[in-house]
């Protein structure tokens, strides 16, 4: 279902690859940065990252590798869209989202195009994550979600005998499907921890991927999956008055 209004703070899309793509760390390729530029029209000098690793020695103890890697970033004109590509990873982050539609086209077009010019290049995670912070107007009742959202993921309030004295309500919930994982993040974070809870603010956070070898060809297939999955979940968790909220297109 889609909403005129939508209560997302940040859609990011990703691929992580397998092994670092070295000549990323001296530049990009002028087909890549063209179409970057297309979509991304602002363009960051690059940046240096520290990226730390964990490696095992032989006896079995784990040591910690830090690199220097370049990370090129792109925005739109409003700076609410991000593109980012480094030796290890590339992604999109939108905090201002319109439809799946055109998020898909946009990241799948930016993939074809490194695929193009970087020869093996070998992915090793593929994740798709929505976070929601469904923010409501309602000062007197902070801790009261039953008219917005499912009651099962309000269980956890009952558990004290004062719902005042709650500071932060998270609850973290992995699900396997059968061909990737999501990881379903729900609750009050409260922005003032550890202060007490001033604002009326729930986050459902949804994060799906797929952690193994993937061929390129496979991203629309698993993003469409993620996506499915991900628009049921959240709908299964709101209600009716939420949805009149946001508004039915």
């Amino acid at each position: 279902m889609t909403y005129k209004k939508n209560f997302l703070t940040l859609v990011i899309v990703r691929i992580d690859f397998a092994s670092p793509i070295g000549d990323l760390n001296k530049k990009i390729s002028a087909k890549f940065d063209k179409k970057a530029l297309k979509l991304f029209p602002i363009k960051e000098d690059a940046h240096n990252i520290v990226e730390t690793t964990l490696k095992l020695t032989k006896n079995g103890s784990k040591i910690a590798e830090e690199k220097v890697n370049k990370l090129w970033i792109f925005h739109d004109r409003k700076k609410e869209k991000k593109l980012e590509l480094s030796p290890t990873h590339l992604d999109i982050v939108l905090e201002k989202y319109s439809k799946y539609e055109e998020l898909k086209e946009t990241f799948i077009k930016i993939v074809d195009v490194l695929i193009d010019e970087v020869e093996d290049i070998i992915i090793k995670r593929f994740g798709l994550r929505y976070i929601n912070e469904i923010s409501i107007n309602d000062k007197t009742e902070l801790t009261n979600w039953g008219k917005y959202l499912n009651e099962n993921l309000l269980s956890i309030f009952k558990i004290p005998g004062n719902k005042d004295q709650i500071l932060r309500v998270v609850h973290n919930l992995i699900i396997k499907y059968d061909i990737f994982s999501l990881v379903f993040r729900y609750g009050m974070f409260n922005p003032d921890f550890p202060a007490e809870i001033k604002k009326k603010i729930f986050v459902l956070d949804y994060d799906a991927y797929y952690e193994g070898l993937l061929d390129s060809k496979d991203i629309p297939k698993y993003l469409d999956s993620f996506h499915k999955k991900i628009n049921i979940l959240f709908e299964k968790n709101i209600t009716d008055e939420l949805r009149k909220k946001m508004g039915k297109k």
